[in-house]
């Protein structure tokens, strides 16, 4: 099975699980406490923004919090208040169990985010990851970020990112971030060790991607450099790639010169048959070699493996060793629609050969 469906089969099952387990099991007493707290919450919560902010939100829903064990859920007294101001729309996290007004919420994230934007080139999107409330119910658990309880005046910015982690990731198309450094950020900004900023740059808009923030060599392929920004240093990295045919490829800690690639004759694809599978080569073969031991990503474009119906492809390989010559096969995850992408670690002055076959089932 694809390992994209064993994905979603998976989070769907779990999702029937989480809402099997939430809509049941809690006795007639547990259920009249369970609105008792939601209230409660409710008219905290409006408390608690009226001191804040000193204005009256509406109310739109309120989900309480529940801890999950292994086979049940117990519900808890703290509950997430969705609100709604001047059309924006946020949240108060706080206990309904008794009145009280020590909450947290995140009504000012844009205003936040506004902030950050004015210290760092302009980006095609950014996100702030701060103020976090300690959760994992899924109903919020997205929503419960840049949830603070101070109030943000403009001036007291090292106040708000003190109170816990704020990682801000910031989004660039082509941005080179070699002047970029903590001195064009306000002087109390990284007073805190736990504020880090994060900008990536992607090569181009067909490169974009707008579903992550990873910084690993996974993303080369698409992710230009980035540059990470906190009170004790400044890191930038790029990633420089290679090209052979319409295959790319990126040297961790080197530039792709420092390994020699070139197109070969596959090997006899009989090699990788066993009792279980037979092979065919699905794409053009490939030797890369480096002076120095060394670990290269490849990114082998979908398009250029043969595909054949009712079979599918391996990324198999073979290379000389002291004990001969040894083929093997690699578990490729099917985590991108391009791009088959393959970290390969390579021995100094050993040949690694690879390619792409489609095994077929002998039964």
């Amino acid at each position: 099975m694809n390992i994209k469906i064993k994905t979603i089969a998976v989070v769907f099952m779990t999702v029937i699980a989480l809402i099997f387990l939430t809509s049941c099991g809690d006795s007639e007493e547990q259920k009249e406490l369970n609105r008792q707290y939601i209230a409660t919450a409710k008219s905290n919560a409006l408390s608690y923004i009226h001191d804040k902010y000193g204005f009256e939100p509406e109310i739109t829903d309120a989900v309480q919090e529940r801890e999950y064990g292994m086979f049940s859920s117990t519900p808890l007294t703290t509950v997430y208040v969705r609100m709604n101001y001047n059309n924006r729309n946020f949240g108060v996290y706080i206990s309904g169990a008794s009145k009280n007004t020590d909450g947290y919420d995140n009504y000012q994230q844009e205003d936040l985010c506004e902030y950050v934007k004015k210290y760092i080139p302009e980006p095609v999107d950014i996100e702030m990851k701060g103020g976090y409330v300690s959760t994992s119910y899924d109903s919020f658990e997205r929503e419960c970020v840049n949830m603070y309880q101070t109030y943000f005046d403009g001036t007291n910015i090292a106040e708000m990112f003190g109170e816990k982690s704020c990682r801000i990731y910031a989004r660039y198309i082509g941005k080179d971030f070699s002047d970029v450094s903590t001195d064009d950020f306000p002087e109390d900004f990284f007073a805190s060790e736990l504020v880090n900023v994060t900008l990536l740059s992607y090569r181009s808009e067909d490169t974009y991607k707008s579903d992550g923030f990873k910084t690993v060599a996974e993303e080369a392929i698409y992710l230009e450099s980035y540059c990470t920004l906190n009170k004790s240093e400044t890191l930038k990295r790029s990633y420089p790639l290679g090209k052979i045919d319409n295959m790319y490829y990126y040297v961790e800690e080197d530039l792709p010169e420092s390994v020699n690639i070139r197109e070969i004759t596959p090997d006899n694809p009989a090699n990788w048959d066993n009792e279980f599978f037979t092979h065919e080569v699905a794409s053009k073969a490939y030797s890369i070699k480096s002076d120095s031991d060394c670990t290269v990503w490849i990114y082998f474009p979908e398009s250029d493996v043969i595909k054949e119906d009712n079979k599918y492809q391996a990324f198999v390989f073979y290379k000389d060793t002291d004990e001969g010559r040894v083929y093997d096969l690699y578990y490729i995850h099917d985590w991108d629609d391009d791009y088959v992408i393959a970290n390969i670690n390579l021995i100094a002055g050993q040949d690694f050969n690879f390619l792409f076959v489609n095994r077929k089932n002998r039964k």
